[in-house]
């Protein structure tokens, strides 16, 4: 892997991290959508979304696909850091050089992770 790659998978890692710990923050268990949301009396945005009432079914999706992701994103996040570390071992110890499928495994990382989309602490 490239210097450039190598750093690139930091940012990642750490990237993660810091979704994992936002995470951390949320109502634990298993998330259904239809559930109702009571605000905390803190003005804070969480994402945005369409109107309620200007596209129903825009919304009712979107409530859909974030109780879906909760648990499974910070499953796949968890899995990503320990093949990001498992990266870093193998190139450490010289294992890059002999496990050819390592440069496609980062890359596939890399892919998935442009820097544009890894938030800056």
């Amino acid at each position: 892997m490239t210097p450039s790659q190598l750093e690139h998978l930091k940012l990642i890692d750490a990237h993660l991290e810091r979704l994992l710990a936002i995470a951390e923050k949320r109502t634990p268990g298993k998330w259904v959508a239809g559930a109702t949301i009571i605000g905390n009396g803190v003005d804070t945005t969480v994402c945005e979304m369409p109107s309620r009432e200007k596209d129903s079914l825009a919304w009712h999706d979107n409530i859909h696909f974030i109780a879906s992701c909760a648990g499974n994103a910070e499953a796949g996040w968890r899995a990503t850091r320990a093949t990001i570390d498992w990266l870093f071992t193998m190139q450490k110890h010289g294992g890059s050089r002999e496990i050819p499928r390592l440069s496609g495994l980062a890359e596939d990382i890399l892919t998935a992770f442009p820097l544009e989309l890894i938030q800056k602490p």
